[in-house]
């Protein structure tokens, strides 16, 4: 989806100017980049750049014809648990997303902790074509739209704002049905001059554009696009945009996250259900609350990750040599040892990444399994203090009550 935007303005880049120069077809193509230009600034979507792949097989249930695959540890109520025995054990739970890619309308939410892997499953998601697929099922004969925006509080100010959301969509939107940029920007397409961009062609310099979209501009055709959506005239087309980390997103006196939820609500609610939005945010009432009235459309991903976890931690322990050699001795002990991890994980895939490291350096000395066990027990990683601390300064206080 986000390598779309960049293969179409390739595409008008590459075009044979000398063929097209005195074609009508051009000077239109040519007033096209200029506005999807302006829209994104030229800027990358960064963020979703960083975010990591998941492991292999990591995540695939969330798009499984039977996404009850796999087991989730079930604590007991003293707070231990029976941890790799089958009488403690419970099939995971249908997540839904599947079904409501398929015929499904409204917001699909992944509500997690911090650390969970929210925004590693949202590109997961994006990535697997398994989602097109059913997203085409889903559009039928309608021609599919998909977007992407990643929320990032550690990014340029677009990627924290609530108008960075509204120009990457609408670049990404009118990237894809180009035909339809003079609805949106009615005013700005008319006061594109062509006799200057054919003057330009005759000189034999490259008929580029610049132009410059406000932000109120963005809003209204933002704005437009649900109204637009909705028409009988254009009910040929389905939308479905994946908004990510909407806790990222920067608040201020003017916008919060209430406003950023309403934003989301109204583009679902006013579409006719031709626009339905899939939502990653951490468990904050502004947003459990408000964006999602049926239950099936939201998901806890820690409640859903235990088996993905176990993976992970076996992946990273049997690979050891020493740690062969003791489940061999100890093959109970080191199951149990294996169960603890992800029980202590609580969730948190970050837990995990970070905690791992120790306990490999740990084998590499040839510590016992009660030392391993130890490390569980007594170690947070300060990477996790400092992390836990940034998530609490942005939490409000009227949320860290919750």
């Amino acid at each position: 989806m986000v390598r779309r935007l960049v293969e179409w303005k390739e595409e008008l880049e590459d075009s044979d100017e000398e063929h097209e120069k005195d074609s009508q077809d051009h000077y239109i193509r040519v007033k096209q980049q200029a506005i999807i230009k302006a829209l994104d600034r030229g800027l990358v979507d960064q963020r979703y750049l960083d975010i990591s792949d998941p492991s292999e097989s990591t995540f695939d249930w969330i798009l499984s014809d039977d996404p009850a695959q796999g087991e989730t540890p079930t604590p007991l109520a003293n707070g231990d648990s029976e941890l790799g025995t089958a009488e403690a054990t419970s099939k995971r739970p249908s997540c839904g997303l599947r079904s409501w890619l398929i015929s499904g309308d409204g917001i699909f939410h992944v509500l997690g902790k911090p650390g969970s892997g929210k925004s590693t499953l949202m590109k997961f998601i994006c990535d697997d074509p398994r989602t097109m697929e059913c997203l085409r099922a889903w559009a039928g004969p309608n021609q599919l739209v998909v977007s992407q925006f990643y929320f990032w509080r550690h990014g340029q100010i677009h990627q924290r704002k609530i108008n960075g959301l509204r120009r990457m969509l609408l670049a990404s939107v009118l990237s894809q049905m180009p035909e339809q940029i003079r609805s949106f920007f009615p005013a700005l397409w008319d006061s594109l001059d062509e006799v200057s961009i054919r003057n330009r062609l005759e000189l034999g310099v490259k008929a580029e554009v610049e132009v410059r979209i406000t932000d109120r501009e963005v809003r209204n055709a933002f704005d437009f696009l649900v109204s637009w959506a909705s028409s009988d005239c254009n009910s040929g087309y389905r939308f479905c945009f994946f908004v990510d980390a909407l806790d990222e997103f920067e608040e201020d006196t003017d916008y919060g996250y209430c406003d950023l939820a309403s934003t989301l609500r109204m583009l679902v609610n006013y579409s006719a259900n031709t626009i339905k939005v899939c939502v990653s945010s951490r468990e904050l009432p502004a947003f459990q609350d408000q964006l999602t009235s049926v239950q099936q459309n939201q998901i806890h991903l820690q409640d859903l990750t235990a088996s993905d976890m176990t993976v992970l931690a076996q992946r990273a322990l049997y690979w050891d040599s020493f740690f062969a050699r003791l489940e061999k001795a100890e093959p109970a002990q080191c199951r149990y040892l294996v169960d603890e991890f992800v029980y202590r994980a609580e969730g948190m895939f970050l837990w995990l990444k970070l905690v791992l490291p120790k306990v490999k350096r740990a084998l590499m000395h040839r510590s016992s399994l009660n030392k391993l066990r130890s490390i569980l027990l007594d170690t947070i990683p300060s990477e996790l203090k400092d992390f836990f601390s940034e998530m609490q300064a942005s939490i409000r206080e009227e949320d860290q009550e919750e």
